[in-house]
């Protein structure tokens, strides 16, 4: 396998599927000469005068950079960045791709030129993975996307916080039951964070809620959010950046992961969809978006695979961002004792052991506040996002950014710029503890204020940012009320690598959920 994909210069440096190198040897042998031309031609910068092209690394024939995004984009963004500065571009193929390495550069560009800088890629996958564009996330700018927008806004908006907060407040109970029953033993907890997040999205959207991650429905569930996230990595799928590759038997959307993984999620999706019309149909008593959504089809013009595609949208950013990063605090908490202690002096202080902890009770919690911050900073659940798309050509600064090109505002490296943070590739809750505006609050005001950029820019601000920090303070709260949290054996837990998708999650690990004291059976029973 390596001789054959070294024998084809356009293949290397590109993860193919093995069954699909044997066959399309020939055909990519005999059109690589004929494309030589017409892709070194597409290569060529063409700025108009008085304009340069933005730096980027030595770029090699036909593939461009390619052969320098190193399996993990956001270290090599973060190589090149130091190299060549805050902004600059990549060669990824026929495409090229701006990085943004600079808070203040993303600003200007994702919201004071929101109207430029804020489409999103057109590509065959995405098309499939929109269901023909119609979710929030994927949809390009324009009518189309003010419309899923203002929807997702009413959705998200229409119910009042006490309700939202009600399922937080239930789910994060659930959860400190569920742990106890484990009575300290080891345990990998990314499943049981990913039902709390879960199962607090699914009675809002559905109207149904699961006792356990052994449920089929959440099994297919969680293996179709990590399914998702993959094939949805922009730098997933060879055909985005060589075109032809989509025509070829094997590749591109022709893939069977993707084609298998569209078939299961409408199935599901679909059973969802059915479940609640028939309960509307019998006339049962109860509440979900979905259901109201359904009631006012022909007010919103929104068809059933529209509606249905915008609500499972909905439902995996708020169940990944969140749990992802409780996967994150888990892990810093066991590496650090010392974090646990600080923490939990200040919920007894607080707090006492007489009650479980509520989200009216952060402000009087400012170092919990903070380590919440701090994670979102130094492991955001997203450090790449999903890239921006110019609408129109643009010059910024002498440089000239054709329309069509790709924008990525490096999550990762905004928020691990030494400018803005000191030492910032240490994990230091401390430069927080002054900061008691929400995220939420600190996006919509100056840049120079902005805490992290971890939920993204401009008008692709993730909509749930208030719900995904009321969600994040109330489990870290109530996990760290109850428990210690301790690692199995005397090794740290890596939080140096991650598994790379649209998010990083930490590689898997083990933990012991220990009761702090006898209070907390006491208060469970």
């Amino acid at each position: 396998m390596a001789n054959i994909k070294k024998s084809i210069p356009v293949l290397e440096g590109i993860s193919l599927p093995s069954n699909a190198m044997e066959s399309v040897v020939p055909i990519l042998a005999t059109i690589v000469v004929a494309v030589l031309a017409y892709f070194i031609l597409r290569s060529r910068d063409r700025t108009p005068a008085g304009t340069k092209s933005l730096p980027h690394p030595p770029t090699l024939p036909i593939i461009g950079n390619l052969h320098q995004l190193t399996p993990d984009p956001v270290k090599s963004f973060l190589h090149w960045g130091k190299k060549l500065g805050p902004i600059f571009q990549f060669k990824m193929g026929n495409t090229s791709w701006v990085i943004i390495n600079d808070a203040n550069i993303a600003h200007d560009l994702t919201v004071k030129r929101g109207g430029i800088y804020n489409s999103r890629l057109e590509r065959p996958i995405d098309e499939i993975l929109s269901s023909g564009y119609k979710n929030l996330v994927q949809t390009p700018y324009g009518d189309s996307w003010r419309k899923q927008r203002r929807i997702a806004h009413d959705v998200l908006f229409s119910k009042k916080f006490d309700t939202f907060q009600r399922y937080i407040n239930h789910e994060s109970f659930e959860m400190i039951k569920t742990l106890l029953e484990h009575r300290a033993q080891p345990l990998c907890p990314a499943a049981y964070l990913k039902l709390y997040a879960f199962n607090i999205i699914f009675p809002i959207l559905y109207a149904e809620r699961f006792d356990s991650i052994s449920h089929p429905f959440v099994e297919e569930s969680f293996r179709l959010i990590y399914e998702t996230f993959k094939i949805a990595h922009p730098a997933e799928n060879p055909a985005d950046f060589f075109p032809i590759l989509e025509y070829i038997p094997g590749l591109g959307t022709n893939l069977n992961p993707v084609t298998l993984w569209r078939s299961r999620s409408d199935k599901q999706s679909n059973e969802l969809l059915e479940k609640i019309k028939l309960r509307i149909a019998k006339g049962d008593d109860f509440e979900c978006v979905t259901k109201n959504l359904l009631n006012n089809q022909d007010e919103l013009d929104i068809d059933d695979e529209a509606l249905s595609c915008l609500v499972c949208f909905l439902a995996l950013g708020g169940i990944e961002t969140v749990s992802t990063t409780l996967l994150w605090i888990t892990s810093f908490l066991a590496n650090d004792p010392g974090l646990q202690t600080k923490i939990h002096a200040e919920l007894d202080e607080v707090i006492g052991h007489s009650r479980l902890p509520v989200f009216t009770d952060e402000a009087r919690l400012p170092y919990l506040r903070a380590v919440i911050k701090e994670t979102l900073r130094h492991r955001p659940p997203g450090p790449i996002g999903v890239p921006h798309v110019t609408a129109q050509e643009d010059i910024y600064e002498c440089y000239h950014i054709p329309k069509g090109t790709v924008v990525v505002p490096h999550i990762f490296a905004v928020n691990h710029d030494p400018k803005r943070y000191e030492n910032p590739e240490k994990f230091d809750p401390t430069r927080y503890l002054d900061v008691s505006e929400s995220s939420a609050t600190l996006a919509k005001g100056p840049i120079s204020r902005r805490d992290h950029a971890a939920f993204g820019w401009g008008r692709r601000l993730c909509p749930g940012i208030e719900f995904a920090e009321k969600e994040l303070f109330v489990a870290t709260a109530r996990l760290l009320w109850a428990f210690n949290v301790e690692r199995v054996g005397d090794a740290k837990i890596n939080v140096d690598d991650w598994i790379l998708t649209l998010s990083a999650l930490p590689l898997p690990f083990e933990v012991k959920f220990v009761p702090r004291g006898e209070w907390v059976q006491e208060l469970v029973n």
